[in-house]
């Protein structure tokens, strides 16, 4: 852990109820802003692999919504509805 994280908890610790109420928002605020911007980053068509009850699946981008991302299963004609933070891309051999 790095020294910044580690005077973050720090000061968490000694918060009041309100100050750590305003943190936590402003964490959430925080990774829905990142979530958002990764599903933005995502193009229908886009390669992409997750992890999925104890396996990998790969697949291909139907459908791109403001957290979510609607994916084709590759070897089969599953669609998986995915949190866009669960999301790494796949590169393409040539």
């Amino acid at each position: 852990m790095n020294t910044s994280v580690e005077t973050i908890i720090q000061n968490i610790r000694s918060m009041s109820a309100a100050d750590l109420a305003q943190v936590i928002e402003a964490v959430k605020l925080r990774r829905t802003y990142l979530t958002r911007q990764k599903a933005a980053a995502l193009m229908i068509g886009d390669r992409v692999t997750f992890s999925a009850r104890g396996m990998q699946v790969l697949g291909t981008v139907t459908k791109v919504n403001t957290k979510t991302v609607q994916v084709k299963q590759s070897n089969t004609a599953t669609l998986w509805r995915v949190h866009a933070s669960l999301l790494r891309p796949v590169q393409e051999m040539a």
